[in-house]
């Protein structure tokens, strides 16, 4: 299901130039950058099998802009501390490309993203760009309404008002209710 929305690969290079392009950085110069911290902070020789730089990519609309993959940048460096330097997007088959620093500045180590994490993260970049969802991803379901609750608490509270004044049944508001509620518990852990 994660390939079918994002892929991270380990690149050698700058990105591709394209029409759209943003870089901060270049891939050499990071990459060297990166070495020297993890050397001057851990004392040892980074391992040759270290991967501290990768891209992440994603298929886009063509509404999608090189601002919108910044933005996005500053979300994804506040949730997992990674770093984009380079983004682009590719118009021939409307994907992006994001390059990350994959380093943690206060452990000196590659930051760790679990499978589960990686999930939420390809949620994060489908709700932030407003991306269409790929076929069967009820399996995601958690994971959007867990985003679009830690973004608004109030979310479902509002939804619930909104209901209120839509000519429900007392039953049908009751069953929709305690559904938002359900939903709210499970957002902040509460519940399975």
């Amino acid at each position: 299901m994660l390939d079918n929305i994002i892929q991270i690969t380990f690149p050698d290079k700058d990105l591709d130039p394209q029409p759209e392009f943003w870089k901060s950085d270049t891939f050499d110069h990071r990459l060297n950058e990166i070495l020297e911290y993890v050397k001057a902070n851990t004392g040892d020789i980074p391992s040759k099998n270290m991967r501290p730089i990768r891209v992440i990519s994603f298929a886009v609309v063509s509404s999608t802009t090189i601002e919108m993959l910044i933005a996005l940048a500053g979300k994804l460096k506040q949730w997992y501390m990674i770093d984009c330097f380079q983004c682009s997007i590719d118009r021939t088959d409307n994907t992006a490309y994001m390059m990350f620093d994959w380093n943690n500045r206060t452990t000196a180590r590659s930051v760790t993203i679990n499978s589960s994490q990686q999930i939420a993260m390809a949620v994060m970049i489908l709700r932030t760009l407003n991306l269409p969802r790929p076929k069967n991803s009820d399996s995601l379901l958690r994971f959007f309404l867990v985003g679009e609750y830690s973004e608004d608490p109030k979310v479902f509270a509002d939804i619930l008002n909104h209901l209120k004044h839509a000519g429900l049944s007392k039953r049908k508001y009751n069953i929709a209710r305690d559904v938002l509620k359900y939903v709210q518990m499970v957002c902040q852990g509460l519940v399975k």
